[in-house]
């Protein structure tokens, strides 16, 4: 069975309440795919021989971080149910690891500490934000440089969104309206007409926290970033991906290559996020329009206040 199966069992058995996003089943089924990968025998395996593997696999900046780890056990629990529909409560690897990651756990306790101290850490490595911005001034003004990548720098410098840019689709205000009338918006949207008048926004539907926040529209307000998307939408039909067959985690290597091109290490999509709210919030003052910026950049990056003061400031 695979997890859209799984989950769509758990839904009709009112095991859950809503069907999970598209995004958290593709997460779920790259994190099996690489395990089984690791793992070719896993379904063999004792869940403490798994979580070994988990907890020193290579990534790019090393052994994989608690957060990582919390991601793949996780995953590792839905392949339980996968493998298991009808009486994985009964197996014991996924009942240790279902408790191994429970909110009062040794690990959940040592997760909680880590992501406390992430902005501390951050801090003491922070890039210089003026840096950043001339580096993509300097993209932004190479003739040879691509329209695609130009555009991806100018979004994120302006835009604390996730990795759903890589799935934009380009719709005219007709064709959004229509699928927004028939409840048919279930995907990332770039719109806006041929015609140089009319506004032009972003609208996302699949991401981490579409079942809380909805469907979110971001007015696209910034001059340089407009004529960017102007040129790259006039000769294409509409329905088409923006950024081609680009998936999410390409995009965010993409994003990590241009900067190292340019000498500077480390620059992710968050890492970008991070620059534009840390700027905006960092200081303690509490003025009516900070604020409605907040609120604004909350609403653009998909999550409450508190979480933007806490992780991201």
């Amino acid at each position: 069975m695979n997890v859209r199966q799984m989950y769509e069992n758990r839904l009709a058995r009112g095991e859950i309440n809503n069907m999970v996003s598209k995004t958290t089943m593709d997460k779920h089924t790259n994190n099996i795919n690489a395990l089984q990968s690791l793992i070719p025998d896993i379904d063999t395996k004792s869940f403490d021989e798994v979580n070994e593997v988990i907890k020193n696999m290579k990534t790019r900046t090393g052994i994989a971080s608690l957060s990582t780890q919390h991601s793949y056990v996780s995953s590792y629990i839905v392949l339980c149910r996968c493998n298991k529909p009808d009486n994985y409560f009964e197996d014991d690897n996924f009942k240790e690891a279902v408790q191994y990651i429970h909110k009062d756990g040794v690990f959940s306790k040592a997760l909680r500490e880590y992501k406390k101290g992430s902005s501390e850490r951050y801090n003491a490595s922070a890039p210089d934000k003026k840096k950043v911005e001339d580096i993509i001034d300097q993209y932004c003004c190479d003739e040879k440089e691509s329209l695609d990548n130009k555009l991806l720098l100018t979004i994120y410098r302006h835009h604390p969104f996730r990795l759903e840019v890589a799935d934009i689709v380009y719709l005219n205000p007709r064709k959004y309206n229509a699928l927004k009338k028939q409840g048919q918006l279930t995907g990332s949207y770039l719109v806006k007409s041929k015609g140089m008048r009319g506004k032009m926004f972003f609208s996302f539907s699949d991401y981490k926290t579409d079942k809380t926040y909805g469907t979110r529209e971001i007015d696209v307000k910034d001059k340089k970033l407009k004529q960017l998307f102007y040129q790259k939408i006039i000769p294409m039909e509409v329905g088409t991906r923006v950024f081609g067959k680009m998936s999410r985690n390409n995009l965010s290597k993409r994003i990590t290559y241009l900067f190292e091109k340019r000498e500077m290490k480390k620059i992710t999509p968050t890492i970008m996020t991070r620059l534009i709210l840390g700027e905006q919030f960092g200081g303690d003052t509490l003025a009516e329009s900070v604020i409605k910026k907040a609120q604004e950049l909350a609403l653009e990056r998909g999550h409450s206040l508190g979480t933007q003061q806490n992780t991201y400031v």
